[in-house]
């Protein structure tokens, strides 16, 4: 019996467990490192469209300018494939933004907290010698100044 060492396809650590079999019963794979973006995967896939490349490719050709069709046949995959991933990395680019935004809006929200938390404390010390102030006029003796 020949074993074959099993590499990920994405961070090329040999640190992999069996992880079932998928629906076209094809042994699945698990990557047990923690810095890994892909946790399982299947050495031979059924269908090209599932393959990361594949994936890569659509969105190269789509930048380019080529059109459904055209991408189809150059890859050999369903048009319906090839606009089904594009609308779901359309989707996953929207996310992206939309996270990105958020972000930079938490960000702003924080550094207007900070800035207004400092103006409350700049208030508090001009509030305060306001304060020490009018306590100085309210002696008897310095009533006399006034």
């Amino acid at each position: 019996m020949l074993l074959e060492p099993i590499d990920c396809p994405s961070c090329n650590s040999t640190n992999i467990v069996k992880h079932g079999k998928s629906t076209e019963r094809k042994q699945r794979y698990k990557c047990r490192n923690l810095d890994c973006s892909r946790s399982t995967f299947i050495l031979r896939y059924s269908y090209l469209d599932h393959l990361p490349e594949v994936k890569q490719r659509i969105s190269e050709m789509a930048i380019n300018g080529s059109g459904i069709r055209d991408t189809a046949r150059v890859l050999k995959i369903s048009s319906t494939t090839v606009i089904e991933l594009r609308t779901r990395g359309i989707r996953r680019c929207w996310r992206l933004r939309l996270r990105w935004r958020r972000l930079r809006l938490n960000q702003l929200l924080n550094a207007l907290i900070e800035l207004l938390q400092l103006d409350f404390e700049k208030l508090q010390l001009f509030e305060m010698s306001l304060d020490q102030k009018a306590m100085m006029f309210s002696y008897p003796a310095c009533k006399s100044f006034i």
